[in-house]
């Protein structure tokens, strides 16, 4: 979405009308449904304002870009630097900061027209209530050094470093660190700012007051100091406009000096002396109560909605906000009496309608697909039945038995309320719920009295365990998404190039985004679904299961560096985009023209020659060396070899000796081939795996220069490599297609290879990858360079582990996690066998969003709806599962929102059956003709949501779990008509009420014309 579409620039225009210097409250909120792209309106408004600012010689736009987790400024702040046009002015304008306590620490670069700061209230705002008091160890050190400086022995204090806390081994790193070093100038802010914080008068001394803090608690002398900090942090660098994503995550703002954050409210000023201010959010209040709002308690939705308009308008406190507060309540009562009457949609409900659209535009804008015709279809129900089994009410029996004695009895002394919850929403819930959950932490652990209903502890050593889980809900969502489909290695195209076969023909997986109830449901269905994968693919072998991560598949050897090699000679030879073959027969005889016919212009001809024909290894250093190429690619690979063998803490170097030797292959360039070498070198170029992806680099203006192969290369060695370097993927390439080598167990790996080659065929990876690589740029306006990056990621992450509690007194248990993975933060992940337990839970997620956002594993992702809000899974992923349904239709629409976004799965899919594939120029992205095409002949609505929000025929599926006796049918029945009406009540005091009025007595139709237009490309 490189470019805003009409409605968006109108939006844009509505907010920098609001931003204009001479409005004595510059307070905005950008409302706009789930998925319709908010981020791109910010990144619009900054382009504008910092364009306005050039060469007033008033420097850089100063802005805070405020979020509730790193995960969603990960996702986001590339995306608002886009705001600059040029890279390097991108780079000095972003920083690593993301506190405001080490931002007077920090040197800016003020030769860019922009610093952006991304910020979480969690880390940020160390007076907001709850949060952690003691913060960062950075941040302390930076306090110590500050205290060692002015006041030596006062960061020492007592005998003891109250500033060290939980870092032990890491202190005196942290004091010697070159970023907890004072800059000039700092010293005098934070103690001119301690010094007002702590109510000091001129001439009082301030060693003896933070003595007496740290007598009385050291966390508060801690948490004083880090005020302070943060406070300094505001006065070096005072915003010029504030970004707050997910609004309704930061109500602090809107309540009085006695709660939330000063430091927040500081940020923000006061009416006339505080920035401009942009709020984003799809759920800014509690439109209709649920599981996705997160702040805002102890109020009712009608405060909610009042107390947000009232600060926008530039309250509370100002008396100008307060009336028009009052008048536009008077208005919405207006407005709920005409809606009430026997003409819901007559004289009174219009005029208050008009009224109420009018005094909120100027701070308000709301766009939504529910006012579109199209926008009606765009989900599509599946039920999916969930019988009982003999095993499901056994395990609920044993649940009981271990829940005895917790909590409020019932006549037999089991808790059994607790248990039905847990037994219905929990796999397995005695082995996987955990400490978190107070009725397991009370329970017994019981052995079970019968067989099958749990893992034991020795049942994963050779893939055992009970035949058919006992969960209703995981036999269901297995039939959905079986083993096979799973073990799949990556998604079938939107827009095949030729005929799909094998597994992608007739098993071809398609993503499912699942939500839940309780945090332990995700962790217990991706490892139980990961695990059927291991069972189906490697239960029989000889590898167990603790050992599997162990075994390499694919080595370095000079075949595997040759094979994943983006071989800039090849990929010349060859673009399969710009043949005609349908079928892989026609496509391998197409293609061998080709190359012979691009051969013979370098003066390489086919022709007998005497020997064994000369092995992949040997012909891509000559040929290379024919075209002038070979020793560009040799200084690529040396280069990784190197970086790679620092990284691994054994010190291998054989990657480094397999490079030299392949080098030394062979001395002389290619004049000639034989027929069997021509036949390899064709088959390398359809479907080597590094020519393929280097290709569908280039075709995205990856350049063939040192730094464009090396990327590529990167890419290809440790990306698409460690994906495929391991017993389950060699395993399902060998056992789901139609054309598998079977002797994928040789020395140097022939026959895995040939397997991958198949695969990539019949796969159409190619056509894959192009898809993935122009959505990727589309949605993030990546560079080429940025866009392989994102690739390797993706293709990096591998496995978490989670610990299945023994039953009975047998050990704990730990499966793995891959083809389906949990969107948490307790994860341990491992990359090449070796597990990574010190990243960050942000980066994490971060990693886990880019993975499932990939066409390869994982295919499932479970989380709970929790702290999703933002966060996009649409890119390859257009089937959502709600394990337990939502609590109200506005938690339904942000799940399904999740995928239901810009240029989604379904969409695509859609375009490309309407669309089809044209034979193009070489290096021409298909994906993008289609695009371009899409917007010639789809452009369906003047506001510019068709094609890529809306289009006819794209649907998400939503999955609903149908389990005897749950009432979850009834439920849905129950949200989607509430979905329909819900607007309606926006600012009622009484909405259920509303609803329930009205319910039977307004169509679908009367409902839109009777709701609220906030959107401004409807009234511009």
């Amino acid at each position: 979405m490189s470019e805003p579409k009409h409605f968006q620039r109108a939006t844009i225009r509505a907010a920098l009308r609001a931003f204009d210097g001479r409005r004595r409250v510059r307070r905005f909120l950008v409302a706009d449904e789930v998925g319709l792209g908010k981020t791109v309106v910010a990144r619009e408004v900054l382009r504008h304002l910092v364009d306005r600012r050039r060469g007033t010689g008033q420097g850089p736009l100063k802005v805070f870009y405020v979020c509730s987790s790193l995960a969603i400024a990960g996702q986001n702040r590339d995306s608002l630097l886009k705001a600059l046009d040029d890279e390097a002015e991108r780079e000095g304008a972003g920083t690593d900061v993301d506190r405001l306590t080490l931002l007077p620490n920090r040197e800016l670069d003020d030769g860019v027209p922009l610093h952006l700061l991304t910020l979480t209230p969690d880390t940020s705002l160390p007076d907001r209530a709850g949060k952690r008091r003691d913060g960062k160890a950075e941040e302390r050190a930076l306090i110590h050094n500050l205290l060692e400086a002015r006041y030596p022995g006062l960061e020492s204090w007592g005998g003891g470093h109250w500033l060290q806390r939980e870092a032990k081994k890491s202190w005196g790193d942290w004091i010697k660190d070159r970023r907890t070093k004072p800059k000039s100038g700092l010293a005098s802010t934070f103690f001119d700012v301690v010094r007002r914080q702590l109510g000091l008068e001129p001439g009082q001394h301030l060693p003896p007051r933070i003595r007496r803090r740290v007598e009385r608690d050291p966390l508060d002398a801690i948490q004083q100091l880090r005020i302070a900090l943060a406070r300094a942090g505001l006065e070096q660098l005072r915003p010029d406009l504030v970004i707050f994503d997910e609004f309704q995550r930061f109500s602090d703002l809107l309540r009085g000096e006695d709660r939330g954050s000063d430091i927040a409210r500081e940020m923000v000023g006061a009416p006339g002396r505080g920035p401009a201010v942009l709020l984003l959010s799809a759920t800014p209040f509690r439109l209709f109560g649920g599981e996705f709002e997160t702040a805002f308690d102890g109020q009712s939705h009608h405060e909610q909605f009042f107390s947000l308009v009232e600060w926008l308008f530039g309250g509370p406190g100002d008396t100008r906000a307060t009336k028009q507060r009052e008048a536009l309540e008077e208005r919405f009562r207006d407005y709920a009496r005409g809606l009430r009457s026997s003409k819901p949609l007559g004289p009174q409900t219009r005029k208050a309608k008009a009224d109420i659209e009018e005094a909120l535009r100027g701070v308000m804008a709301r766009t939504e697909r529910f006012g579109h015709e199209l926008g009606q279809q765009a989900t599509r129900q599946v039920p999916v039945p969930a019988p009982l089994h003999p095993s499901d009410f056994a395990a609920y029996r044993h649940q009981v038995a271990c829940f005895q004695g917790h909590g409020d009895e019932d006549a037999g002394g089991r808790k059994v309320g607790a248990a039905i919850q847990y037994w219905n929403s929990v796999p397995l819930a005695m082995q996987t719920l955990g400490s978190r959950y107070k009725p397991w932490k009370e329970a017994r652990l019981l052995a079970p009295e019968s067989d099958g209903i749990y893992l034991r502890a020795q049942d994963p050593k050779r893939f055992n365990g009970p035949k058919v889980w006992a969960h209703p809900r995981v036999r269901a969502l297995r039939e959905q998404v079986p083993p096979e489909q799973l073990a799949v290695p990556w998604v079938a195209p939107s827009l095949p190039w030729w005929e799909t076969a094998g597994a992608w023909k007739t098993v071809a997986p398609a993503k499912v985004l699942l939500f839940s109830r309780f945090r332990a449901t995700p962790r217990a269905v991706a490892a139980l679904l990961s695990y059927d994968v291991e069972r189906l693919l490697l239960r029989g072998g000889k590898t167990t299961y603790a050992k599997v991560t162990e075994k390499v598949m694919l080595g370095p050897s000079r075949e595997n560096l040759a094979f994943f090699h983006p071989s800039p000679a090849l990929i010349t030879l060859l673009d399969p985009a710009t043949l005609g073959a349908r079928s892989r027969r026609g496509l391998v005889s197409e293609a061998k023209r080709c190359v012979r016919d691009a051969l013979a212009e370098h003066g390489v001809v086919v022709r007998r020659r005497k020997g064994a024909p000369r092995p992949l290894p040997e012909l891509v250093v000559a040929l290379e060396r024919r075209l002038g190429m070979w020793t560009t690619s040799q200084s690529a690979w040396t280069t990784l070899a190197r970086d790679l063998s620092l990284k691994d803490t054994a010190g291998d170097k054989s990657l480094e000796r397999v490079v030299e030797e392949w080098g030394q292959a062979t001395t002389e360039p290619l004049d000639s081939i034989s027929a069997a070498e021509l036949d390899t070198l064709v088959e390398t170029s359809l479907s080597g795996a590094g020519v393929v992806l280097g290709r569908s680099l280039a075709r995205h203006g990856l350049v063939a220069d040192w730094d464009g192969l090396s990327s590529a290369l990167r890419t290809s060695w440790s990306g698409l490599r460690s994906y495929l370097n391991n017993p389950w993927m060699e395993s399902s390439l060998q056992r789901l297609g139609t054309t598998r080598s079977r002797g994928a167990e040789d020395a140097d790996g022939r026959g895995y290879r040939s397997s991958i080659q198949a695969a990539i065929l019949e796969g159409n990876l190619e056509s894959v990858l192009d898809e993935h690589l122009w959505i990727t740029r589309t949605l993030r306006g990546s560079s080429p360079s940025e866009a392989a990056k994102a690739l390797e990621d993706a293709l990096s992450l591998r496995t978490s582990s989670f610990v299945f509690h023994g039953l009975g007194g047998q050990q704990d248990l730990r499966l793995r996690a891959h083809a389906a993975l949990p969107f948490t933060a307790e994860v341990q992940q491992h990359r090449a066998g070796k597990a990574d337990t010190g990243r960050s839970a942000s980066a994490r997620q971060d990693e886990l969003r880019g993975a499932f956002n990939s066409p390869f594993w994982p295919h499932v992702l479970a989380s709970t709806s929790v702290g999703q809000e933002g966060l996009d899974f649409h890119a390859w992923c257009a089937r959502v599962a709600h394990w337990d349904l939502p609590g109200n239709p506005v938690d339904l629409e942000q799940r399904e929102g999740r995928v239901d976004r810009y240029g989604g799965l379904a969409v695509r899919r859609a375009l490309a059956s309407k669309l089809k594939r044209r034979r193009l120029a070489p290096f021409e992205s298909p994906w993008q003709d289609v695009a371009n095409r899409a917007d010639d002949r789809f452009a369906e609505d003047e506001a510019g949501l068709a094609p890529w929000w809306i289009c006819r025929d794209a649907a998400v599926e939503r999955l609903v779990f149908d389990v005897p006796l749950s009432e979850a049918n009834e439920r849905l029945e129950q949200l989607k008509q509430q979905r329909m009406l819900y607007r309606l009540t926006l600012g009622q005091p009484d909405q259920e009420d509303l609803v329930a009025a009205l319910q039977g007595r307004v169509t679908q139709e009367e409902a839109r014309a009777a709701t609220l237009v906030l959107s401004p490309w409807r009234y511009e």
